[in-house]
């Protein structure tokens, strides 16, 4: 079944205020709106702390272009290593993971109207302990300005040290930038209170 007009256009609406939302609550700005149907906006106070800050290496050279279908336009972008840290942990964002890189609403990287990034990689504390993240997000495609990203991050963490991260909700800031050369991404990740 297919969409009409109105209903990509409302749907792209949806989308933009969703994320719009998401940034805010992701850099900080914790207030966040909940809407209730036909009464307006109810302001809710929601708390978050900062649990690290991810560099994550992706040099444009590693970038895989799997194409457009009716599906949208697919892109893999390879994870080359990083380095992270935050109050309780440090250390380095091990090679080999990649960000599934889903460009939505056309089948070239022109025609989309909005992303859906999925990363999944791995990192290694400074004491040799492995934590493996998943990283969901959606981006509003804007033509003229470059963007953050909000994002679901999540973690499996074994047991001992690090199994705090298991739990809780967190949300995500990500933003690209070149760092000594090498394109990339800087992610933030908050856990809400």
């Amino acid at each position: 079944m297919s969409k009409g007009t109105g209903d990509v256009a409302a749907d792209s609406r949806d989308i933009a205020r969703n994320n719009r939302d998401l940034r805010r609550l992701a850099d900080g700005q914790i207030r966040h709106k909940i809407r209730r149907k036909r009464y307006g906006f109810m302001k809710v106070q929601l708390d978050a702390e900062l649990v690290m800050t991810v560099r994550a290496d992706c040099p444009m050279e590693d970038r895989l272009v799997v194409g457009g279908n009716d599906w949208g336009y697919l892109k893999v972008i390879q994870i080359k290593g990083g380095h992270f840290e935050g109050e309780k942990l440090r250390g380095r964002v091990v090679p080999g993971g990649a960000d599934w890189n889903l460009g939505v609403g056309g089948d070239t990287e022109e025609s989309v109207h909005s992303r859906t990034v999925f990363a999944k990689y791995l990192l290694q504390t400074d004491d040799g302990v492995y934590i493996a993240i998943e990283n969901l997000g959606y981006k509003y495609v804007d033509q003229e300005k470059n963007t953050v990203i909000q994002t679901r991050p999540s973690f499996h963490a074994p047991r001992g040290k690090y199994e705090w991260l298991n739990y809780g909700v967190y949300v995500g800031s990500l933003s690209g930038s070149t760092v000594d050369g090498v394109r990339g991404v800087d992610i933030k990740i908050y856990k809400m209170m």
